[in-house]
């Protein structure tokens, strides 16, 4: 027999007595298991099998307690006591199977809402507190208390709903701790201090600086397996992981840091040339009785090179011959009529 085995046949004999308490409050059709061990009870650990209006309402709830919770009051918490007080547990007994006595009863009494919200208690398959819709498990409270020291009794008969929980809670803070440090990247800041604004939501499934952290200085399989591990610790091992993740996390830093290129030095100005063009009987250009600077010479650019400036004479575009040379133009229409002559030009 297992460890989580033997823990759990442990608590038969409460499981027992809230059996008969139920019983002579009225309630019939149930037998307290522990979660996972009653395929009839299966609604209890995955509330997506729940019908549609009880998980409407469940949503509900979690969203009040997410924005109601105290001051380090956990979204956990703050949830059990809201659906205690909606009677959530009792519908989900009645979902599961569990009925009243009385056949003309269709519904519980206040009565028998206030002894199974007594008995009965929402919780999560996360340590340390971490819950999500996707993490809730309804169950005696007893058996929640016991298993948030021994996360281990999840795993006994409910082990499939466990790994759910588990996978879910990974991905939902893998992604949303590579989303802070992407939008802390974009903003230029880092993740050094706890003072990373986080949601409520986000906060209540697992997120926190350090695997914010995490995720924006490791490589991204490097950083699924720390933040993997980092979940599932708890109590002593929990801090001591993070302290030595801390001491990765700031060397990787200061490596980074270290090999970052120096800014290159600011260039010097350009050198200030001037611009001599002279004239010829096959070529003339433009002449000009003041300094020119010369720009300096462009990057040549993908695409479209850009238009050239319009003034004449520019460096860009040199002003046509023959309208630098007025001996040149007179050469030309000269040409120009003899060629428009009959007969036209004769070569020899």
């Amino acid at each position: 027999m297992t460890f989580p085995t033997q823990a759990i046949e442990g608590l038969r004999q409460a499981d027992a007595q809230t059996t008969a308490r139920l019983g002579q409050a009225g309630i019939v059709n149930w037998r307290v298991a522990a979660p996972g061990e009653n395929v009839r009870h299966d609604v209890l650990c995955d509330f997506t099998l729940a019908s549609p209006e009880l998980q409407r309402d469940v949503e509900h709830a979690w969203r009040r307690a997410l924005r109601e919770k105290g001051e380090g009051e956990r979204a956990l918490d703050c949830f059990d006591r809201i659906a205690t007080e909606e009677g959530l547990a009792a519908r989900f007994l009645w979902e599961a199977g569990a009925r009243p006595r009385s056949k003309d009863q269709a519904d519980w009494t206040a009565h028998q809402k206030r002894i199974i919200g007594e008995n009965y208690g929402f919780f999560s398959f996360l340590v340390d507190g971490c819950a999500a819709l996707r993490t809730l498990v309804l169950c005696p409270r007893y058996t929640g208390h016991r298993a948030r020291i021994e996360p281990h009794l999840w795993t006994a008969k409910a082990a499939d709903f466990y790994g759910l929980a588990i996978n879910y809670q990974q991905y939902c803070v893998i992604e949303a701790s590579m989303r802070y440090g992407m939008r802390l990247r974009r903003e230029g800041k880092s993740a050094h201090s706890d003072s990373v604004p986080v949601s409520a939501e986000d906060g209540a499934i697992g997120v926190t600086a350090d695997t914010i952290r995490t995720a924006g200085v490791l490589s991204e399989i490097r950083a699924n397996q720390i933040i993997s591990d980092l979940l599932i610790l708890q109590g002593d091992k929990r801090a001591s992981y993070i302290a030595d993740l801390r001491k990765v996390l700031n060397d990787r830093e200061a490596d980074d840091d270290a090999a970052a290129p120096a800014p290159s030095p600011a260039p010097p100005p350009p050198e200030r040339r001037v611009s001599f063009q002279s004239s010829s009987s096959d070529e003339a250009s433009s002449s000009s009785s003041s300094e020119d600077e010369a720009p300096p010479p462009r990057k040549k650019r993908r695409g479209a090179e850009p238009s050239p400036p319009r003034a004449t004479g520019s460096p860009q575009r040199s002003m046509s011959p023959l309208k630098a040379s007025p001996d040149a133009l007179a050469r030309y229409h000269d040409f120009r009529k003899r060629a428009s002559e009959d007969g036209g030009l004769q070569y020899d």
